[in-house]
């Protein structure tokens, strides 16, 4: 192997020690991994890091072409930049509950990378730009409810990526972090509140945003500031309500006070029902339509209010 010391931008005291070694095939690691320590080692297929390992330093894997598993301890707390990018042959990533802070481009182009999970109890997560750009088997992610911050470009042409759902947790999003994912169809939001979101973050993708029908500051019908006003009416749908499908709709077009969800009958928002009559409270006795929803191609729901009928007066 290579004993030289990596001259790199990284960061101090990179040593490198095992930087090129051709020779390695198995690591397990005892205690922090230090900045470049096994960078370029393109043999290793299977790295086992002990739970005295609270940290990854910046480059310690990067361009470990060979590796094919990775298992972290539950009290990693941070990844570092570049940790493991390159990493080709990298399958599946199980992040531990404890880590806090994955490093910008720390998984670029790990291009076989198909699954991504967090554990349970992961709390104050925060992905840093391009984290995961440019990993094109991406197809599953299963975020925790800890996830914080998304930063910028941090998904960026991950192109087989098909849904994403955003806990309640995600206060910031930033941009282009969902560039590129042209496979995305779909991106489900949990939070009540829209996160602040960045420049041109769903640039490049035709991903529908289902957000809550209660929401606030998502898309038009539900007050929307900064870049969530760019965001077209035709991208974001709304999810259901507590009482029901179309009480969720109601409130998500402008509707609440004109009627009311427990009257708007049972059917399931998924029906998407041509038609469906929507009653006003005050005409609960003669069940006359204050209006109809029907829908679009898009899920989107269409109203028609029918013209007033004026009774004269005996």
């Amino acid at each position: 192997w290579s004993s030289d010391v990596c001259s790199s931008d990284l960061g101090e005291q990179e040593t490198g020690v095992f930087f090129g070694c051709s020779q390695l095939t198995r690591v397990t690691v005892r205690g922090p991994v230090l900045p470049m320590a096994f960078a370029q080692c393109t043999s290793i297929t299977e790295v086992i890091l002990s739970q005295g390992t609270g940290a990854i330093g910046d480059g310690a894997f990067l361009g470990c072409t060979g590796l094919l598993s990775l298992t972290l301890p539950d009290h990693l707390v941070s990844i570092g930049r570049q940790a493991f990018s390159g990493c080709s042959s990298l399958l599946s990533l199980t992040l531990p509950s404890g880590v806090r802070e994955i490093g910008s481009y720390a998984f670029q182009n790990c291009t076989s990378l198909g699954t991504i999970a967090l554990g349970e109890g992961i709390s104050e997560l925060k992905l840093g730009n391009y984290a995961f750009s440019g990993c094109s088997s991406l197809t599953n992610i299963v975020l925790g409810a800890g996830l914080v911050e998304v930063g910028g470009q941090a998904f960026y042409n991950c192109s087989a990526l098909g849904e994403l759902i955003l806990p309640e947790s995600v206060e910031t999003i930033g941009n282009y972090s969902f560039q590129g994912t042209t496979s995305l169809t779909n991106i489900i939001f949990q939070s009540e509140t829209a996160p602040a979101l960045g420049n041109w973050a769903f640039d490049g993708t035709s991903a529908v945003l289902t957000v809550p029908f209660d929401g606030t500051g998502y898309g038009v019908e539900n007050g929307a500031t900064g870049n969530w006003a760019t965001i077209p009416a035709e991208k974001v749908q709304y999810s259901g309500g507590a009482e029901s499908g179309y009480g969720a709709w109601a409130v998500s077009v402008g509707l609440a006070g004109k009627g009311t969800a427990a009257m708007m009958g049972g059917y399931g928002l998924d029906d998407k029902v041509a038609n469906a009559f929507i009653y006003a409270f005050g005409n609960a006795a003669t069940n006359a339509p204050l209006m109809t929803i029907s829908f679009d191609v898009n899920g989107k729901p269409v109203v028609t209010t029918p013209p007033l009928v004026t009774l004269a007066m005996p």
